[in-house]
């Protein structure tokens, strides 16, 4: 596990370009990276306040259920309707929540 991320900075959901291989990928957009970001920025909150090492976090449910919030917070910041994913803040920090 570890010694795949030993940063513990990859997002279980992430939003990125990607391409087939026959066209350039489409950049990915600002909103997104900044949704990126705010996802590792709260990963690395919420593993403290959990008490977890970053990685333990990000693997787990709760650390899915983060990464989804931290995009949906994005795309409200940038006034987007539509497209966001039906997940409650307390699956943040609680994993019976982020596994319902």
């Amino acid at each position: 596990m570890d010694r795949l991320d030993n940063d513990g900075i990859r997002l279980p959901i992430k939003i990125d370009s990607t391409s087939n291989g026959e066209y350039e990928p489409i950049p990915i957009t600002t909103r997104n990276e900044q949704g990126n970001k705010l996802a590792l920025d709260w990963a690395t909150k919420s593993s403290r306040r959990l008490g977890k090492s970053r990685r333990k976090f990000l693997i787990s449910s709760c650390g899915a259920a983060s990464s989804l919030l931290a995009l949906n917070h994005a795309n409200a910041y940038h006034n987007r309707r539509g497209g966001f994913f039906d997940v409650r803040e307390e699956s943040a920090l609680d994993n019976h929540s982020a596994n319902a």
